[in-house]
């Protein structure tokens, strides 16, 4: 029974790399072809000169009509500690989200990361049997597809609120309005529309973001149940089967490595920008009094909790990473046989394993100087909010 055990195993091992590149974006890859910032077929190979001239040019204008939109906020000329000082705020934090957002998509897009990351990926499942993986997905597409929805319509009602509404009152009960300036800083009219602009990329960014992290963490786990099972069944005895873990845990920290190359720049943009929208997003629904509208209380809070989840989503994923990496070497210390083994084979590729997990700089980084562990997440969500009550009581106490 063991033999035919050891048999199937070592079929399912020696299967040939050569497989279909699994589609990481799924039905959001859609999404991201027809985005105007899919840069991955610019080349006169494939589409020619003129079409790749005219992707690039529309690129390019959206970005720098993006970019011009965040300067136009951050130059806004309003009292510190007011009203209209917390809705600029947030507005240029999230506006900067977007902007951000943008570029990292044309970066991905461009430097063809995603077609060299799903080949990656395809050379490491040809080592899997057959899995239900994509039936699993579905459930995370949902939860994308809603928390896109959400994030969008945030900035459909804030980009609204100029037009339909006041946002500053005197009496509290001041009526709907219909009436929009049309000039520069409302870039002419088109503001609403460049808002909602910055929502989709914002959450296309993220959606391609969290989805690249799921599918890394899946192959994690799913050598971790492998190494598991097969420490159970007594298989990592053999030198055959327990090097070709060795060889996957290699495969698996080097696409690590290669994710983080491309997404450490994406985290601490957009965990730096949600933290400080959570905490100005406090403010703005506790610190002004009785000036702010219920509307406003109600965007307010919307962008506060926006800010809450963009911490949780973006720092949750490298830090799942690391756990996996770490069950790694919980697994092979558990296991008395390959930690005490006689056998010089097997205890060296036990000390590779632990070592390879332990020492391998597969950590990201938060702005390049904090790592980002399982505790992080919960470090900045202390800060955050301690930050804009601290903004609360200034306000409180007349100091500004």
């Amino acid at each position: 029974m063991d033999e035919s055990r050891d048999l199937n195993f070592n079929a399912t091992i020696k299967l040939p790399l050569k497989a279909t590149n699994p589609k990481i974006l799924g039905p959001f890859e859609v999404v991201l072809r027809c985005c105007a910032l899919d840069l991955s077929h610019c080349s006169g190979r494939k589409d020619g000169w003129t079409q790749s001239i005219i992707r690039i040019v529309v690129c390019a204008a959206i970005c720098l009509t993006m970019l011009l939109v965040c300067i136009i906020l951050a130059m806004e000329d309003s009292k510190p500690m007011t009203l209209e000082w917390a809705v600029g705020c947030v507005m240029c934090f999230m506006a900067m989200h977007g902007f951000g957002s943008a570029l990292c998509i044309v970066s991905w897009t461009r430097s063809g990361f995603l077609g060299r990351l799903e080949e990656s990926l395809a050379g490491v499942r040809a080592q899997l049997g057959p899995s239900d993986g994509n039936r699993k997905m579905l459930g995370v597409y949902g939860r994308m597809a809603v928390g896109a929805l959400v994030l969008i319509t945030t900035w459909f009602l804030s980009a609204m609120k100029g037009i339909l509404y006041e946002g500053v009152q005197s009496t509290g009960s001041a009526p709907f309005t219909i009436g929009y300036p049309v000039n520069l800083s409302t870039m002419y009219g088109a503001a609403p529309l460049i808002y909602l602009a910055f929502g989709i990329y914002s959450s296309l960014a993220l959606i391609v973001y969290t989805l690249i992290f799921t599918n890394i963490n899946r192959e994690w786990t799913s050598f971790n149940d492998d190494l598991v099972e097969s420490a159970r069944l007594q298989q990592l005895r053999i030198p055959a089967i327990f090097e070709n873990y060795l060889s996957r845990q290699s495969e698996l920290i080097r696409l690590v490595k290669f994710v983080n190359q491309h997404m450490t720049t994406f985290v601490s943009m957009s965990a730096a920008l949600a933290a400080l929208t959570s905490a100005v997003g406090l403010y703005w629904m506790t610190g002004v009094g009785d000036e702010v509208s219920i509307l406003m209380r109600v965007i307010s809070c919307l962008w506060m909790n926006t800010g809450i989840v963009l911490i949780l989503t973006t720092l949750q994923q490298p830090a799942q990473t690391q756990l996996q990496i770490d069950r790694t070497v919980q697994v092979l210390l558990a296991d008395d046989f390959c930690h005490h083994s006689a056998d010089d084979q097997i205890w060296k590729i036990t000390q590779n394993m632990v070592d390879r997990a332990r020492y391998s700089s597969t950590m990201m980084y938060f702005l390049q100087a904090f790592a980002i562990d399982q505790h992080f997440g919960h470090k900045v969500l202390v800060i955050a909010p301690n930050l804009g009550t601290l903004l609360v009581l200034i306000k409180k106490m007349g100091l500004i």
